[in-house]
């Protein structure tokens, strides 16, 4: 997430046992059974953090992967850190050319099967996120002229159902990704589009793929009264857990950037101080944690903290402790979790863990680094 929306409440959808796909569970892959997720019959409990190419993901004209900002390194490191998995943003751009006649991209098909062979070399697992849909206009979950050409575009959608069955078509057998993460917080009001959309989607993969899990992020259902409320969608297919993204208090977590909360309306301190008026404090973010958690698992479905994280400026000024607790919360629920993000292309003014050359922020991963221990 780069940009902050503050979650007013959520609502979840409920689909009957009976009505589910229900793919067997199958040595060597993740699956998801009642609340939780296994790995060939022991309970699966991911701990990571996200990774992009930082070069060309944001870019929206931009399909060019570096070889030079994913590493194996990278890889190896986290590996050696205790992490177990990666969640790998993507965009569909990636894979299918945007100009006609619209063919895969087998360079940058390429560039994935030598990060999934990382993966395998150094135990971890991966989610692919699809974090850019076909167009490639992040949505974040701001609805603008830009995000909504992807949903005013049947053709855009149906190229972006298309990239995900080629990629469930050639991954159908690897092991090194745990999950297909779908689609990252879609930017519309019209709830029923994504919903039909992450359907369809599915639908798609499970033609060539009945293995890996997926994983649905809730999108936005305007009520009548104005209301914003937080949907998952109704997917009839066994094998689903629900992303959970926690940033509260975004006033701190996107604090004084411009993609976030400028000005006197930005924290700059967590928690707040007593003298405060209306104080947010550690309790708070237990709190706000455990109603997002309960909304989300309303359905009975895994629930996978697959984003949380913080901006970094100059000083530290409470980051590492609302990291420490939002750890804690999750700890709590026993649910997975991934830090957003890994590398960072500055060390203030973003959220990454490391500088663009590894780096990492002392305190920072050593308090992750404690989190992977049982």
């Amino acid at each position: 997430m780069k940009y902050g929306l503050q979650c007013l409440f959520f609502i979840a959808g409920t689909v009957a046992l009976s009505a589910l796909y229900a793919p067997a569970a199958q040595a060597g892959f993740v699956h998801a059974s009642g609340t939780s997720l296994f790995l060939d019959g022991q309970r699966f409990v991911p701990r990571g953090v996200g990774h992009m190419d930082v070069t060309s993901l944001w870019t929206v004209t931009s399909s060019a992967l570096s070889e030079n900002w994913i590493t194996e390194k990278d890889f190896a490191t986290l590996s050696r850190a205790g992490f177990n998995s990666i969640r790998l943003a993507v965009k569909t751009d990636y894979f299918q050319d945007p100009a006609p006649p619209h063919r895969f991209n087998e360079k940058n098909f390429a560039w994935l099967d030598k990060r999934l062979a990382w993966a395998k070399r150094h135990g971890l697992k991966l989610i692919l996120d699809m974090h850019m849909p076909t167009g490639g206009t992040p949505q974040d979950y701001r609805v603008s002229p830009a995000t909504q050409k992807f949903w005013d575009d049947p053709w855009l959608r149906g190229r972006f159902v298309d990239v995900w069955r080629e990629i469930a078509k050639r991954y159908s057998k690897q092991e090194a990704i745990w999950a297909y993460d779908l689609m990252n917080e879609p930017a519309t009001w019209d709830f029923a589009a994504y919903e039909k959309l992450m359907q369809a989607t599915t639908r798609a993969i499970r033609t060539q793929d009945d293995k890996h899990a997926l994983i649905i992020q809730p999108g936005m259902l305007v009520l009548a009264s104005g209301q914003v409320q937080f949907k998952y969608p109704e997917i009839a297919d066994g094998n689903v857990a629900h992303a959970l993204h926690f940033y509260q208090p975004v006033e701190f977590t996107h604090q004084s950037v411009y993609w976030g909360v400028m000005g006197d309306k930005a924290k700059t301190a967590y928690p707040d101080p007593p003298s405060v008026k209306n104080a947010w404090t550690d309790t708070d973010t237990r709190l706000a944690f455990e109603d997002a958690f309960a909304a989300a698992a309303t359905s009975g479905r895994p629930v996978v903290l697959t984003e949380f994280g913080t901006v970094f400026h100059q000083k530290e000024t409470g980051q590492v402790r609302w990291i420490q607790d939002v750890l804690a919360a999750a700890r709590a629920k026993n649910t997975g979790w991934h830090y957003w993000y890994y590398k960072g292309p500055a060390y203030v003014g973003e959220m990454g863990l490391t500088t663009r050359w590894g780096t990492p922020r002392p305190r920072t991963w050593s308090v992750l680094k404690a989190a992977n221990k049982p």
